[in-house]
């Protein structure tokens, strides 16, 4: 009796602590530890540096009060073959000796010796290595450092980096540093704070998860820090990177103003339903309420249009502005706006002689897309650009 009693009350733990599992809430995020390293004021981050042989990733924080705002850069060193010289002439192969050739007159005629290599080592010494290439040699460093807005990823790096947090304290010694990879660790996590920068050396990953083993060089303390501190760090610009320059939830998009110049045109997001009832979101004339193919494709080509890499020396006062959509929610408020521009570069002369002095190269077209929340200029394709400004013309066709 007693067992079927200690059965049954196990079962009924077991299926609380099920409940209790299936009904919690999931969204809460996962916390960076409770162990407290430092407290500071969000405000008082100023930048967030990791660094690697390979690469640097920084968020910075730029401007003053309201207008401050955090900005990212990765700076990559990548190793690469060395190109050839173009004038560069390949070895040429050795000439074999010619036993044909005639002796000088009154010496006798020498026989090759087709046995004996040419560089034979003298008798009683040994024979010579062949020397291998240097891999080094052939190898040249290419750094290359791209800018970018960031999203709310970074937010969340920054105050967490204010109020850093640890996982667990690590009792170190000798043995246990080389054990935790923090002996010979080339990887550093740094906080540049108002009253200083703080630092991490950053060791191997637990073992089975995503935590990493740190250094604090100041203290001598080690500590197991959250992977979400340094995982998006490590990954860089992809992960750090705002992806939609917009910055806005694109779903609360309920009209759209389209404008060039002096004209301008008001699409109203509507819903069309075909023969079997089945509906669909689309654009339509703000005027006629009535769904425009025309007005919707060229919404949709600028809405895909994303910037392969932001130039921060170009200034958007330089450009000249193509067509700007300003969206605005159900109730008529302004959400964002995106801008696209171009230029024009004078094209590049050609070096190898072959340009034409009388002719000068061919001008440049180059375009870009900005908001107030990317900054700077983003450089997009120029065939999806292109194809948008010539769809301009038909849009606004009487």
């Amino acid at each position: 009796m007693r067992g079927v009693i200690a059965h049954g009350v196990l079962l009924a733990l077991m299926l609380v602590y099920g409940y209790r599992t299936w009904t919690r809430d999931k969204a809460v995020k996962p916390t960076t530890g409770t162990v407290v390293v430092w407290n500071q004021p969000v405000s008082d981050v100023q930048a967030i540096v990791y660094e690697s042989p390979r690469k640097t990733v920084r968020i910075d924080r730029k401007g003053e009060g309201k207008d401050a705002y955090l900005w990212g850069t990765e700076i990559r060193n990548d190793k690469r073959m060395k190109p050839k010289a173009d004038n560069q002439k390949p070895a040429e192969p050795a000439k074999p000796a010619d036993a044909t050739k005639p002796a000088k007159p009154g010496e006798p005629a020498k026989a090759a010796d087709a046995t004996k290599p040419a560089d034979a080592a003298k008798p009683g010494e040994p024979p010579k290595a062949e020397e291998a290439p240097k891999a080094e040699d052939d190898m040249e460093t290419v750094t290359t450092k791209r800018e970018f807005p960031v999203a709310a990823t970074a937010d969340d790096l920054v105050k967490a980096a204010a109020e850093m947090r640890a996982l667990r304290v690590l009792s170190l010694t000798e043995e246990s540093k080389k054990e935790y990879g923090l002996d010979h660790a080339d990887i550093t996590l740094s906080v540049v704070l108002k009253s200083g920068t703080r630092a991490f050396v950053i060791g191997d990953k637990v073992s089975g998860g995503k935590e990493r083993y740190a250094l604090d060089p100041q203290s001598g303390k080690g500590y197991i820090l959250a992977g979400t501190l340094i995982d998006p760090l490590e990954i860089g610009e992809s992960e750090l990177k705002l992806a939609d320059p917009r910055a806005f939830d694109v779903s609360l998009i309920a009209s759209v103003e389209v404008k060039t110049g002096t004209k301008t045109r008001v699409a109203s997001r509507i819903t069309t339903s075909n023969d079997k009832g089945d509906q669909t979101k689309t654009w339509g004339d703000a005027g006629t309420n009535k769904p425009d193919q025309t007005l919707a494709n060229f919404i949709d080509n600028v809405d895909r249009l994303r910037p392969s890499r932001y130039e921060a020396e170009v200034k958007v006062a330089d450009l000249k502005p193509v067509v700007t959509l300003t969206y605005k929610d159900a109730a008529g408020k302004v959400l964002g706006a995106y801008s696209l521009y171009k230029r024009e570069k004078a094209g590049e002369v050609a070096m190898d002689g072959t340009a034409d002095p009388m002719k000068p190269p061919t001008a440049v077209v180059e375009y870009y897309v900005w908001s107030e929340k990317s900054r700077v200029p983003g450089s997009v394709p120029k065939s999806s650009a292109d194809r948008i400004e010539q769809d301009i013309a038909t849009l606004f066709e009487p």
